[in-house]
């Protein structure tokens, strides 16, 4: 995780915990491609070809949540299932009526001075 120091000209810097997840400008993370049912793969498609693992620098504001629980190891693969509430979460945002509602709040969240979603959405 990153946080930017104070000032225009601050730097960013590296924590290690944090209290409040809006304080951080940066947050570091493995990235994992669901497989199939409650299973994820730790090596993507997109780095499968140099058998490397894939991690990705998100803004705080579009870090949705945090696993419950730890996964489960699928001894044997590349790969890790997750219990029943994690998947829970998982299905519901990636359906298709979430992602359009998630994709306009991070739109307005990114313009400045504008007003959040109505609440018919």
């Amino acid at each position: 995780m990153y946080t930017k120091g104070g000032g225009k000209a601050g730097h960013h810097v590296s924590q290690l915990t944090t209290t409040n997840i809006a304080s951080m400008s940066w947050i570091g993370l493995q990235v994992f491609q669901h497989f199939n049912g409650r299973r994820f793969h730790t090596i993507p498609i997109a780095t499968s070809q140099f058998l490397t693992y894939q991690f990705a620098f998100l803004p705080s504001l579009a870090f949705l949540c945090r696993l419950a629980t730890p996964p489960t190891s699928i001894i044997g693969q590349t790969g890790y299932e997750l219990l029943d509430q994690d998947f829970s979460i998982f299905k519901l945002l990636t359906e298709l009526k979430t992602l359009k509602i998630l994709i306009k709040v991070m739109v307005l969240s990114w313009k400045r001075g504008s007003k959040g979603p109505s609440e018919d959405e």
